[in-house]
């Protein structure tokens, strides 16, 4: 099986801004923080990542701030107030980041 060729220019395709105006309304740190591209001075910033997943009967958010190569950990007991908190710690500046060593 051949590998299929990207696009023609995936820099155009990957730097392209995701916009979601539902999730801009109710957790606008989380949309700032997944679709931004740029820093408020102007340079170009890589948009951070978000995996959430469900572990001992829990929600679990690992987010990742691509850009400074940090990460952190929240939990909490519905998905609703996982985003919230994790909207609450990126907006109040509370989330405790841990550098990424790779």
């Amino acid at each position: 099986m051949a590998m299929k060729r990207p696009a023609d220019n995936p820099k155009e395709v990957a730097g392209a801004k995701v916009v979601d105006d539902v999730l801009k309304g109710w957790l606008p740190h989380v949309h700032e923080f997944l679709t931004e591209l740029l820093w408020e001075d102007g340079k170009p910033r890589k948009p951070g990542t978000l995996l959430i997943l469900a572990q001992d009967g829990l929600w679990k958010a690992c987010i990742h701030d691509t850009d400074q190569r940090v990460s952190g950990w929240l939990s909490g007991e519905s998905w609703e107030g996982l985003l919230e908190s994790v909207n609450k710690g990126l907006g109040d500046n509370t989330i405790v980041w841990r550098l990424k060593t790779r």
